[in-house]
């Protein structure tokens, strides 16, 4: 992902080569995302910047379209292990000073990176990548995240923090404007969907977080104490010892009343594709 070239716990987390080595075309899921963003690129594209490129699974997988497609492909990422795996022109930097001049590629993409932005560097990503863009922008971002369901609890220190470091959610009407002098050529779902209950999922994840059944998986790193599953596989989560039993049997009550909640039918990603309004501005 895009973050500035990062301090501390995110760094640690970023730069775990286990993030990055695997292939995302063995998840069907991911595969069909990939699919869905090249299939969406417009067909006069010859240049495109991937911001926040990870790994480089979209651009690497763009070198196999016939010849003379593209003209330039090129990666950019705070990681200096995810472009270890990067085939095209890559470079280290910040979606938020992307080290290009104006007007630089026909498209530029960030995929799976807006939602791990904090403020300042979301709004400043935001202008640096319409900045770099002659023509086209496109997005994919989580639909809808319910950011508070996807907190784990530190065995260590009890801090509730997001495993992969998403600190903002979007629905559709949310990305309609989110690019200044750019209109919204198209805005969809896509990938997997799944049948989400209306409400009383957030109330049984906290639950379930102070009753202990929310550990960070392996890859997760702590952003208070620094840490890691890995570190000391024997450590449960240190809740008050009340705590923990009166958690469960509510956890147990909130399961009757959230079964029979409503639910409503949601894909897992939204797909975003803008037009400049004025190309070279």
């Amino acid at each position: 992902m895009g973050t500035k070239l990062m301090p501390g716990r995110t760094r640690e987390y970023y730069e775990q080569s286990a993030l990055w080595e695997r292939d995302l075309y063995e998840d069907a899921h991911e595969a069909a995302r990939i699919t869905d963003v090249i299939a969406a690129i417009p067909p006069d594209t010859r240049s495109i910047l991937d911001a926040g490129c990870g790994n480089g699974a979209f651009l690497n997988r763009l070198l196999d379209q016939p010849p003379g497609r593209f003209e330039r492909l090129a990666g950019l990422d705070a990681s200096m292990e995810a472009l270890k795996h990067v085939r095209t022109e890559r470079r280290p930097g910040s979606v938020s000073e992307l080290p290009f001049d104006d007007s630089s590629f026909d498209l530029v993409t960030a995929m799976e990176v807006l939602e791990h932005l904090p403020q300042p560097d979301f709004q400043a990503a935001i202008k640096e990548i319409r900045r770099v863009s002659r023509r086209y922008i496109l997005v994919t971002v989580p639909n809808a995240q319910n950011l508070a369901q996807a907190l784990v609890m530190c065995p260590m220190c009890c801090c509730c923090f997001n495993p992969a470091f998403h600190v903002r959610s979007f629905d559709a009407d949310g990305l309609r404007d989110l690019f200044a002098g750019c209109r919204p050529l198209r805005i969809a779902e896509i990938g997997p969907r799944s049948r989400r209950r209306l409400y009383g999922r957030t109330l049984r994840h906290a639950l379930r977080l102070f009753s202990g059944s929310c550990p960070p998986r392996a890859t997760a790193v702590c952003p208070q104490c620094g840490f890691q599953q890995g570190d000391d596989t024997t450590c449960t989560a240190r809740s008050p010892g009340i705590a923990r039993p009166v958690a469960r049997a509510l956890l147990t009550l909130n399961r009757l009343v959230t079964e029979f909640a409503p639910r409503r039918s949601v894909s897992t990603w939204l797909l975003a594709l803008y037009e400049k309004t004025e190309p070279g501005a």
